[in-house]
């Protein structure tokens, strides 16, 4: 199977270039949340960070939940019984609606936040700006 790319063009510089997968970066971090994952990719020119996603304990909790419905709904979709089975589906459509206002939610919190800076040992790493 072909990998997916996409053209991008930064915000900051301007500068056009493909995002893949291998581009899209994931760090834990300690934020108002707790520790949280976040995922990101960032312009190859100017290292602008663009914000994917903030991962906190209530994204796996509901990311969980949401799994758990899917594997129920599996299990009974070769049974007879179609109300249960359209009981779950509602449950499932309602589970991810959840899950992805707590992901816009946090996404908005977050994003324009992230810069990287220079550490002592003269690497970079991601921070949260204040």
């Amino acid at each position: 199977m072909n990998e997916v790319k996409i053209n991008c063009d930064c915000d900051e510089c301007g500068v056009q270039f493909q995002l893949d997968s291998v581009s899209i970066k994931t760090t834990s971090m300690n934020l108002n949340e707790g520790e949280c994952d976040v995922v990101y990719f960032t312009c190859p020119s100017c290292k602008k960070v663009y914000l994917v996603s903030v991962n906190d304990s209530k994204y796996y909790d509901l990311k969980n939940d949401l799994e758990k419905q899917v594997v129920r709904l599996r299990k009974i979709r070769g049974s007879k019984n179609r109300e249960l089975a359209k009981a779950i589906a509602s449950m499932i459509e309602k589970k991810k609606d959840r899950l992805s206002h707590h992901v816009n939610k946090l996404k908005q919190k977050y994003k324009g936040r992230f810069t990287f800076v220079e550490t002592d040992d003269a690497t970079e790493e991601i921070k949260l700006l204040p």
